[in-house]
């Protein structure tokens, strides 16, 4: 019967969901022999160039950037700091190709990379991160 075998894929889908087993009276969803399976493979948008930092002082620098195209939805700016990569401020509309950095040490080397999200039904993941981009910020104040 068909609403007894929904109602076993609820029940087990709700055991998987809340860490218990399957019970023993549920029986395991039905298929149907011979069905298409859809596989869509994405293509990753190329990443933005290196940011290159411009206008630099003891405690601020512009990044910049070029887009490597296709359908973006977002971008997001990376630092890396003690060798990982963390995000850096907020995310930027698809058209933004650089970011003004404040509240940076003097003489300070930093290192950031750009990312490029995709838009979702496109057929595109999100780039890879660019190659990083560094520069060291001015001595003194």
């Amino acid at each position: 019967m068909k609403i007894r075998t929904i109602a076993a894929v609820l029940v087990c889908a709700a055991a998987a969901v809340a860490g218990t087993s399957t019970p023993a009276n549920a029986s395991p969803p039905a298929s149907r022999p011979g069905a298409p399976t859809v596989s869509i493979a994405l293509v990753a948008l190329q990443p933005p160039t290196a940011p290159v930092a411009s206008d630099i002082t003891s405690c601020s620098a512009t990044l910049n950037w070029t887009s490597g195209g296709g359908p973006v939805r977002r971008l997001r700016v990376f630092q890396l700091v003690d060798g990982v990569w963390h995000a850096y401020g907020p995310l930027l509309g698809p058209a933004e190709i650089a970011m003004p950095l404040s509240g940076l040490n003097p003489d300070t080397v930093y290192t950031f990379a750009v990312q490029a999200y995709a838009t979702p039904g496109t057929g595109y993941s999100d780039s890879p991160l660019s190659e990083p981009g560094s520069f060291t910020t001015l001595a003194g104040r």
